[in-house]
């Protein structure tokens, strides 16, 4: 979830405030999408964090730190040499795009002061962090390099001439009248939802900002256009006019996170109608805001990776048991089979007048059992038939030990399949 063309215009406003004239300390780049400058500004050091990563591009003040890499990925060393002990003297956003300039000021080798701009674009996969020289209108570098290969549009690649993301032709909300928002919506496809419409006809406004919008109108979220009448488009031009008018001019301004149990839901720039139920944070600034939500977003996909890779582990091992445990009760199997040796030898001890020497088999009866069948005995003809006796206990006491030591096994393996099952019970 990034954040709307309206979010970052607050989010734009409320860094001119702060940074405007800072000083660029240092710049890291701790992920492969995601630089970090620390900038004083103010008497204390701030960070700023910019993101061009697919599902969580972004750009706010951040409290949290990461790790870096051993050594600066090539984008971090080219901003370090270009922005590094520069001001930042600008920060404009490209209407209610979500297109942010950042424009630093430093002293060339001439011994003049030059600018360079950072432009921070917003736009899902397509987002990207390009650094330009405004005088040649020339891409320095950016954070993500393609040729036209990828892009039939433009390529980012350095030396290429900057161009701009493709226009979108959406309005903005503040130029609009009543009469030209009735009309605009009903130049639409009648089959068309109004949430679609809103979406792709008002700058600024992403899917959370128009759903409010749709429940503050109280109209049905997947309500269609041609079930609306002039009712229905009046009570959405009030909705504009009281609820995202306010946003764009930073009145009202609420700042909450919306939370079902630790889970982070969503985040808005107001007390939101849509999440009836669910906990909310207030925050006292929107990057505050934007800071906690993606910061708890990440705690909660590393407990989830964590808990998905203990699952797999576990997964694993229970399969390794479960095979450890069947060979373990054949060869307990085994062991109880080979049990019958010591029954064996005690009746060839008994009765070793009826053995012929150099037999390789003898039948003899259980004496233990008198009515039972009679005990047929294996021989090696090489030894006398105390030797067989002998020889028979010796395969006795090995079995017993065995199966002694498999019962032992037996029970430990058990036991941890055990564990294994109640892991995945409790974590499914």
């Amino acid at each position: 979830m990034s954040p709307d063309g309206i979010t970052l215009n607050l989010i734009t406003k409320e860094l001119q405030k702060i940074l405007i004239h800072g000083r660029v300390e240092r710049i890291h780049q701790p992920e492969k999408r995601e630089i970090v400058m620390i900038i004083r500004s103010s008497g204390q050091s701030l960070r700023l964090l910019i993101s061009a990563q697919a599902e969580n591009a972004r750009l706010h003040l951040t409290t949290k730190e990461k790790k870096n890499p051993l050594s600066p990925p090539i984008f971090c060393t080219v901003l370090r040499k270009h922005l590094e002990g520069s001001r930042l003297t600008d920060i404009q956003q490209d209407g209610l795009d979500r297109v942010v300039r950042l424009t630093f000021s430093h002293i060339a080798e001439s011994g003049e002061f030059e600018d360079v701009v950072l432009v921070v674009e917003i736009m899902g996969k397509h987002s990207n962090i390009i650094l330009v020289d405004p005088q040649s209108n020339q891409i320095i570098d950016g954070i993500k390099r393609y040729t036209h290969a990828l892009s039939r549009y433009r390529e980012v690649l350095p030396g290429r001439t900057y161009l701009s993301p493709p226009a979108q032709r959406k309005v903005h909300p503040l130029t609009l009248d009543e009469e030209n928002f009735m009309q605009l919506m009903l130049d639409h496809p009648l089959e068309k939802p109004l949430k679609e419409i809103l979406f792709r006809m008002l700058e600024g406004l992403g899917p959370a900002l128009v759903r409010e919008m749709i429940f503050q109108a109280g109209l049905e979220p997947n309500l269609r256009l041609e079930y609306c009448g002039e009712h229905e488009l009046r009570s959405l031009w009030q909705a504009l006019q009281g609820f995202i008018l306010h946003l764009i001019r930073g009145e009202s301004i609420d700042p909450v996170l919306a939370f079902e149990g630790k889970q982070p839901t969503a985040y808005a720039l107001y007390p939101p109608t849509q999440y009836q139920g669910l906990q909310l944070i207030h925050c006292e600034s929107v990057n505050e805001l934007l800071d906690r939500y993606y910061h708890a977003c990440l705690e909660i996909n590393k407990f989830q990776q964590t808990r998905g890779h203990l699952a797999t582990l576990t997964r694993h091992e229970l399969s390794r048991c479960n095979k450890k445990l069947s060979g373990q009760e054949r060869d307990e199997a085994d062991a109880e089979k080979a049990m019958k040796f010591r029954l064996q030898g005690e009746m060839i001890f008994a009765q070793l007048h009826l053995i012929e020497p150099g037999a390789q088999e003898v039948i003899l009866p259980n004496l233990y059992e008198p009515q039972g069948a009679q005990i047929k005995v294996t021989l090696d003809p090489s030894l006398s038939a105390a030797q067989n006796a002998q020889k028979l206990f010796r395969k006795y006491n090995k079995a017993r030990d065995t199966l002694k030591m498999m019962k032992k096994h037996k029970k430990i393996t058990t036991a941890d399949l055990r564990s294994g099952d109640l892991f995945m019970f409790f974590h499914h």
